[in-house]
């Protein structure tokens, strides 16, 4: 027991002696009050623990400092000379996938009792037997090689909804205790939790790797798409401009000339803009991003965009659906800048009770399914594609004379 506290007895005269039945009598109601102090430190201290793993929202803050601290929070409620986490597959943030050990441990306290910390092959030894069994495991006065190493081990399975368990959680003292039922109740809630963090970080770990292996998928086939078509046709128009030069056919030169000059231009401002845009982050709002991409369009095309009717003041998306949907406006506004001949462009938003509705509008030249050229239907199957990756429908209306409509 822990003395949790004095009680001090004030008396008006001197020389007050106490019955041997009001001495009794005090020392057992002291002492239950202790023993209720020491009950609630305790269980504040595992309200503690828990609150802890729940606030651990993000593995990214460092997954073993995490484990690392929750040991120790368990460690100081429980009152134990050990807390370790004995991860067979290792941490998920590690290369490789060696067995890994996370420990809280009062080193001092565990050296004068006479136990030690378990090594690995005594963890392996608790892991297939946990494994097999699917239960906690519970063992007192362990001894190896004849000397007795903990008065009591206590080891739960890291185990979320019946999925493959992750490891184990392993707390061992070297005095003699147990632990109560609501204490192991309470490991196996936190194992539980733990579980889960393991596995949401191994999750996240995977999702990056794909968001990084399709954005350097949607990077290629956009240079393919747009850079490299551009690319060739330059190239094709520098051979032309050789031979006019030299048959001297001046007049055809000049004209391939200016309109070489204008490929390169849109080029060079696409170029820039796929690097601002790789750089921007999106905002919290759909708007604010949206009439920042229409401010610096308007900059490099000295094409007015009227965003009065953009009535999308509060509407969020998940950063990947905002930015397929920024990057179809991006397309649909260079459509208007490099084929449309237009003066003036609109963008519209409004909601639903169930959608929300975004269109891209012209006062240029329109055109026919038959007048659209390869790099321009690149540039449609892309916003195409895009809009069907986040589940929107995607619709383009336009006649020759009549301006052009992108539709979400």
């Amino acid at each position: 027991q822990k003395q949790m506290g004095v009680a001090n007895f004030y008396f008006a005269q001197k020389n007050i002696s106490l019955s041997p039945e009001d001495s009794a009598f005090m020392q057992e109601a002291f002492g239950a009050a202790g023993l209720a102090l020491q009950n609630l430190r305790a269980r504040d201290q595992e309200i503690s623990a828990l609150l802890y793993l729940q606030a651990a929202a993000s593995p990214k803050a460092g997954l073993a400092n995490l484990l690392a601290s929750l040991l120790e929070n368990l460690q100081k409620a429980l009152d134990v000379d050990f807390a370790l986490f004995y991860l067979p597959y290792g941490l998920p943030q590690e290369a490789g996938a060696h067995p890994a050990r996370v420990i809280a441990a009062r080193a001092a306290r565990l050296g004068k009792a006479g136990g030690e910390i378990p090594d690995q092959a005594f963890l392996e030894g608790i892991w297939q037997t946990v494994l097999t069994t699917g239960h906690s495991l519970s063992l007192e006065n362990v001894t190896l090689s004849k000397r007795e190493m903990w008065k009591m081990l206590f080891s739960v399975p890291l185990l979320w909804q019946e999925q493959r368990p992750e490891g184990l959680l392993v707390l061992g003292s070297a005095s003699a205790q147990g632990l109560a039922q609501r204490h192991q109740n309470l490991l196996e809630t936190i194992a539980g939790q733990a579980a889960l963090l393991l596995q949401n970080s191994r999750l996240i770990l995977q999702v990056e790797y794909q968001a990084v292996v399709d954005e350097r998928a949607r990077l290629a086939r956009e240079i393919h798409d747009g850079l490299a078509q551009t690319l060739a046709f330059l190239k094709i128009q520098t051979a032309q401009m050789q031979n006019y030069l030299t048959r001297t056919e001046t007049e055809r030169l000049s004209r391939t000339l200016q309109a070489h000059y204008r490929t390169l231009s849109d080029a060079y401002i696409d170029a820039r803009q796929a690097i601002d845009n790789l750089r921007r982050t999106p905002s919290a709002h759909l708007r604010e991003w949206v009439l920042q991409i229409v401010t610096d369009y308007e900059q490099a095309s000295e094409i007015k965009v009227d965003v009065s009717g953009f009535a999308l003041q509060d509407v969020q998306y998940p950063p990947n659906v905002q930015a397929q949907l920024i990057r179809i406006l991006q397309e649909a506004l260079s459509n208007i800048r490099k084929h449309a001949q237009a003066n003036q462009a609109w963008l519209r938003g409004r909601l639903d009770s169930d959608s929300v509705l975004i269109e891209i509008c012209d006062n240029g030249k329109g055109f026919t399914p038959e007048d659209v050229d390869g790099n321009s239907r690149y540039g449609l199957r892309g916003m195409r594609e895009r809009a069907e990756s986040i589940g929107a429908d995607f619709q383009i209306i336009s006649k020759p004379g009549d301006g052009t409509v992108v539709s979400l």
